[in-house]
């Protein structure tokens, strides 16, 4: 019992007798050292049109992606927008199915973004606000056809 009375007494002033010590002083900065430039290349935006593509994906091989229902007012959810931009760049043909308003709204957007492939707008009777989009690489439109 003695035993447990004193570590019980003890341990708490132990840990208020570390906090009454003053904190460490900061590093003093010495104002005759030259400066320092940080690379302000790496900070300059790179145009859309200079990055290069990854031609190495999908080993060649022709590919469609869908998008179905969009209808967001920002386009595409933040978490997709990479993926978007992705299959957008890299695309031959992109068809937007929609409203004739929101259609051409996205192809206005995708252009604005810097996107080069062919984009189509066809009018379909969806929802207000929703439009389909696919991403065609190495594939012909068989509607076209």
């Amino acid at each position: 019992m003695k035993k447990f009375l004193i570590m019980n007494t003890l341990i708490p002033v132990c840990f208020l007798s570390a906090c009454s010590s003053s904190p460490p002083l900061p590093p003093q900065i010495d104002e005759d050292a030259p400066a320092i430039h940080l690379n302000n290349q790496v900070y300059r935006q790179t145009p859309t049109a200079t990055v290069p593509k990854n031609a190495g994906d999908h080993n060649g091989q022709p590919w469609v992606y869908q998008y179905v229902n969009l209808d967001r007012s920002d386009y595409v959810n933040e978490t997709e927008k990479v993926r978007f931009f992705y299959f957008a760049h890299h695309a031959d043909s992109i068809e937007i199915y929609g409203q004739p308003a929101r259609t051409e709204a996205y192809k206005y957007w995708l252009q604005a973004n810097g996107v080069s492939a062919n984009i189509s707008t066809y009018q379909k009777d969806l929802l207000k606000n929703n439009v389909n989009i696919t991403f065609r690489k190495g594939v012909k439109n068989e509607k076209a056809l």
